[in-house]
């Protein structure tokens, strides 16, 4: 909150969204695209595809995000995210993971 807005820091948010964020979640919804060919579009085949997404893709995309911004746009040390990774990335997992979860018990209720 009580940061410096910094044009150069959104450059580089920019990038990542742009030549690695954007392409890999593309091809990698292609994949599954090509994985899941010819089973029928049902809410069990979606849930199949999402768990896939968060059991595999998910922790090796959200671990790249988190190297990103902290050692290319906040330009931290690579010893330093080391460290920062065995303290925080288990718990940034698993949040998400709860969430998730908090989602599908939702809609399975419906």
């Amino acid at each position: 909150m009580g940061s410096k807005y910094s044009f150069v820091g959104t450059v580089k948010m920019a990038i990542w969204g742009l030549c690695i964020g954007a392409p890999a979640a593309h091809f990698w919804h292609r994949y599954l695209q090509k994985w899941f060919a010819g089973k029928t579009d049902t809410f069990e085949t979606a849930l199949q595809k999402v768990i896939l997404d968060q059991l595999t893709f998910g922790p090796i995309y959200n671990l790249c995000f988190m190297a990103y911004t902290a050692m290319v746009v906040n330009g931290m040390p690579p010893a330093a995210f080391q460290t920062k990774v065995v303290k925080d990335y288990p718990g940034l997992q698993m949040n998400g993971w709860k969430c998730l979860l908090g989602i599908m018990l939702a809609l399975v209720q419906q």
